[in-house]
């Protein structure tokens, strides 16, 4: 036996009857018990025919192959039904519609309808069918042809499928209204903060590119040089040599978000270098202007020497120091070289 309407009504209660040997079930949960043994047994069937079932084998060569539980007859019945199927799903040449599942439900072997109700019900069916677009199918779904007759499935269960499908299993969940409603003014919230982070980070690129010009037009000028920790304390001044992230100073390129300063005048002698430049510590360590000495450019840890000086006017390269990290402005009263 394969189709559950096949059972006889003996085997249904004699099936009942082993239950309530088990379970104390009132006579009223007598139906719904019938119909989640079918169920049950539906399942059974089914992963049965995943496990075991090979289409493209004769079935003679897949009758040893079952699970113990299942008599040899019965076997062989399964494996035919399920060969039938496959030879009906390929005249259809698709998966069955819930249409055809109807049709196939309602009507005899000859095709025809049970009665009038079942024909008006065919005819408004097909007619859905025969509007589609060529060549598509009227796959399941909760728009197919089938649901625009009979109208949205109800929770719980999906029409043509039998006890236990639910539209959840079928086409997943689908959220409420006002699940929709804050879904969407959450995503519209998410995409104003993300707006506004972009254009704050665009603005401050536009900031960084204009200090950038601003230090590139003042190279060669007098600056002074504040502690990154007190804005208002003067550390040295010297002379802006230039911003090219990629100049190598002190060893290592001079990088992004950093300038390259000769000092000259030294304020704070004991202040400690932002940067590592050699043994040089201080920004004592880091003066390296003398009276009439030429300017030098600042490119390796090793020391310069000004043309035509003994080495006892020797003196180091200044370090770099970092010109975000404080005010860096061009003074009016200072003394030109």
């Amino acid at each position: 036996m394969t189709d559950w309407r096949e059972m006889t009504n003996d085997k249904k209660q004699d099936m009942l009857v082993l239950v309530k040997e088990k379970f104390r079930l009132p006579p009223s949960a007598d139906f719904w018990t019938l119909k989640s043994i079918g169920k049950k047994w539906r399942n059974w069937k089914s992963a049965l025919k995943a496990k075991y079932y090979n289409p493209n084998e004769s079935i003679e060569s897949q009758i040893n192959n079952r699970d113990q539980q299942i008599l040899k007859d019965q076997w062989r019945n399964l494996l035919a039904y399920w060969s039938l199927e496959e030879t009906n799903m390929k005249k259809l040449g698709h998966l069955p519609s819930r249409v055809d599942m109807f049709e196939h439900c309602y009507t005899d072997s000859n095709g025809n309808p049970g009665n009038d109700d079942v024909t008006a019900t065919l005819q408004a069916l097909k007619e859905k069918v025969s509007q589609l677009p060529p060549g598509s199918n009227d796959d399941v779904g909760r728009n197919d042809a089938f649901a625009q007759v009979f109208g949205e499935d109800n929770n719980g269960r999906v029409r043509m499928y039998g006890l236990g499908v639910t539209p959840s299993d079928k086409w997943g969940n689908v959220p409420s209204r006002n699940t929709c409603q804050r879904i969407v003014m959450e995503q519209k919230a998410a995409i104003s903060k993300m707006e506004d982070k972009f254009a704050e980070q665009d603005q401050q690129l536009k900031d960084q590119a204009k200090e950038l010009a601003e230090l590139k037009a003042m190279e060669g000028d007098w600056v002074d040089i504040f502690s990154l920790f007190d804005p208002t304390k003067c550390l040295a001044i010297g002379r802006l040599q230039g911003i090219d992230p990629s100049k190598v100073v002190g060893g290592q390129p001079l990088g992004p978000c950093w300038c390259e300063i000769l000092v000259q005048i030294v304020v704070e002698r004991n202040e400690q270098l932002i940067r590592p430049y050699g043994l040089l510590q201080t920004i004592e360590d880091a003066l390296g202007v003398q009276e009439g000495l030429k300017k030098l450019t600042i490119n390796d840890q090793d020391t310069a020497l000004p043309e035509n000086d003994s080495k006892e006017d020797d003196f180091q390269d200044s370090p770099v120091l970092e010109d975000n990290d404080r005010d860096v402005s061009t003074p009016n009263n200072l003394p030109r070289a």
